[in-house]
């Protein structure tokens, strides 16, 4: 018997069908069964700059995703003058910003105009948090998968 090895012992499994898993609860084995979903991840989107997806389908090479918080506009400027500026003459590499929402009003609307402007924001309906930034994971997997589908 190897240290980590687990055995359960006097258990019947007579009236349990499908998939269940076996999980330790204060020094207890308890039999669970799985939810359907985890972490749905089942925010809608705010701002989702479709275009990014249809015309660069079948060219992009590299889809580059930046996590921003959003107030940062100064930064993303910044990005999109250096480093960020390759994605503008190089159409095989797609270039977005990944923000969550934000409560302000005023800094809500600045992103509406960056986004009119600049085309590459894509925001979900998820707060904008430091906490959050699993969401934002998760988002930006959601949307890289999504450039291929459309």
């Amino acid at each position: 018997m190897k240290g980590g090895d687990t055995f359960v012992n006097n258990v019947s499994m007579n009236n349990i069908t499908g998939l269940v898993y076996l999980k330790r609860i204060n020094k207890t084995l308890v039999l669970t069964r799985p939810s359907s979903h985890i972490n749905p991840h089942d925010f809608g989107y705010i701002i989702l700059e479709k275009d990014q997806c249809k015309t660069n389908k079948k060219s992009v090479f590299l889809a580059v995703i930046v996590c921003a918080a959003a107030a940062n506009f100064r930064q993303r400027i910044t990005i999109r003058k250096t480093w960020g500026s390759v994605a503008k003459t190089n159409k095989e590499i797609a270039m977005v910003f990944m923000l969550g929402k934000t409560s302000d009003s005023n800094v809500q609307q600045e992103i509406l105009n960056e986004s009119n402007l600049y085309h590459d924001i894509i925001q979900e309906d998820f707060v904008d948090s430091y906490r959050n930034l699993t969401y934002k994971s998760v988002a930006m997997l959601k949307w890289s998968y999504m450039l291929n589908m459309y």
